[in-house]
């Protein structure tokens, strides 16, 4: 009776001892927020120009670009990773709204929920709606860009969870001057 409950303890010591070393050197795999931060914060910068409207915007080089043959409007632009997306458009302020009014017409548009005014934009966010129906758990941060007749708008649209990873686009949004140099 001895050896088998040695045979017995040995194998119970074998079974515990492995599982606690597989345990050990088992690492939770990164969530998608934590490797889309670690994705922004070092990948290349890179630069879309459009030859309609002639205006820039910088994207992180791992977002895919949606081919402009796929966008119906002219001037806009889409980039996306996942649920996170990155796009530019051009609106026409065919009435002639200044930049209080625009800023006005456009947070009613949109739901927006915080507004903020420069001299030539203003920038707006909130949670995302689309066709006046609340997306659970998205937000939207836009910047609006009053040249002359047009609206160049640049939008991020991003979950909540992903906000503190997203916080470096939404600088660059801040920052964005639509041409790198004056017209």
């Amino acid at each position: 009776m001895g050896i088998k409950r040695f045979t017995w303890l040995a194998l119970l010591i074998i079974i515990v001892s492995a599982i606690t070393v597989l345990s050990k050197g088992h690492k939770e795999r990164p969530s998608f927020q934590e490797k889309l931060a670690e994705a922004i914060k070092y990948s290349r910068i890179e630069t879309y120009h459009d030859s309609y409207y002639d205006y820039e915007v910088k994207y992180p080089a791992f977002f895919e670009q949606v081919p402009d043959s796929l966008i119906d409007e002219e001037g806009a632009s889409l980039f996306r990773c996942g649920n996170v997306e990155l796009s530019a458009q051009v609106i026409p302020n065919s009435d002639s709204l200044n930049m209080q009014e625009g800023m006005q017409h456009f947070a009613a548009l949109h739901h927006a929920s915080c507004q903020r005014q420069a001299a030539h934009s203003f920038i707006l966010f909130g949670p995302l709606y689309i066709n006046n129906s609340r997306i659970p758990n998205y937000r939207f941060y836009s910047k609006y860009v009053h040249h002359r007749k047009l609206w160049f708008v640049q939008t991020l649209t991003y979950p909540d969870s992903c906000a503190k990873a997203v916080a470096p686009l939404i600088r660059q949004i801040d920052e964005w001057a639509v041409w790198e140099k004056p017209i």
